[in-house]
């Protein structure tokens, strides 16, 4: 949680190592210019053989490209050079916009288990836009302004877990942060609110919870248990 993402529309030229310059399909106001999908590098088609979902399976799609940077907010160098950036752009050309990579997580074992589950802020399943089917791995990856993250784990079948509100920290400058805040604890049995003042607005993501209990009891899971859009779709259990 300690890793936020910035996307500068449309890209800036820059040599810094975490700078990626890719493909995001264009939004009202965009200027629009028909391109080799970088996704399959032309072909219409994945790795597997599957249609490539960005492009349709065209091979060419009508993106514009943007400049992407994932920032160790630890690097305090790193922060200072974004910073800079963003300070030198031009804000009647170029916009941008920060998100936070979250993924859901985990599974069950013979005894034990965990799991991360990613939920909006009023418990709500968010979008996902990527995710493999490995046992206990990441299913699923989200990429939002703020949202809850749900962690759970159990032994013999007695657990607890936490609720924490993961976002944009609006109080540092150019919002270059992350603010996690422990809303809820709880138990198989029982809830606690940790933050009384947050919570007010946010409620307890009871259908999130459970979705954690289930994937943590999931033995060798390999599938996301609360998402939207692209997410893994495996089999689970023992192979």
């Amino acid at each position: 949680m300690r890793t936020i993402s910035l996307q500068i529309t449309p890209f800036v030229e820059t040599d810094l190592g975490f700078h990626r310059i890719v493909q995001r399909p264009c939004k009202d106001g965009d200027t629009p210019m028909l391109n080799k999908c970088q996704i399959c590098d032309g072909t219409g088609t994945l790795p597997r053989g599957e249609s490539c979902r960005f492009c349709g399976g065209k091979g060419q799609a009508k993106t514009i490209w943007v400049s992407r940077f994932d920032i160790n907010l630890d690097n305090e160098e790193a922060v200072n050079q974004v910073s800079s950036i963003l300070d030198s752009i031009d804000r009647s050309s170029h916009r941008w916009q920060l998100t936070i990579p979250l993924v859901e997580s985990g599974g069950g074992l013979t005894n034990t288990g965990r799991a991360t589950i990613i939920c909006g802020i009023q418990g709500e399943k968010l979008r996902s836009f990527y995710g493999e089917p490995v046992c206990g791995g990441i299913h699923a990856h989200f990429w939002p302004h703020a949202a809850l993250s749900v962690s759970y784990g159990h032994h013999r079948g007695n657990g607890g877990g936490t609720v924490s509100l993961v976002a944009i920290d609006r109080k540092v400058r150019h919002n270059l942060g992350v603010e996690v805040v422990d809303l809820y604890s709880f138990s198989d049995e029982n809830i606690e609110v940790l933050s009384p003042q947050r919570c007010k607005n946010i409620p307890f993501p009871c259908a999130a919870v459970e979705a954690a209990k289930a994937k943590a009891r999931c033995y060798h899971c390999r599938s996301a248990f609360y998402a939207e859009g692209v997410y893994a779709r495996g089999s689970s259990g023992a192979r």
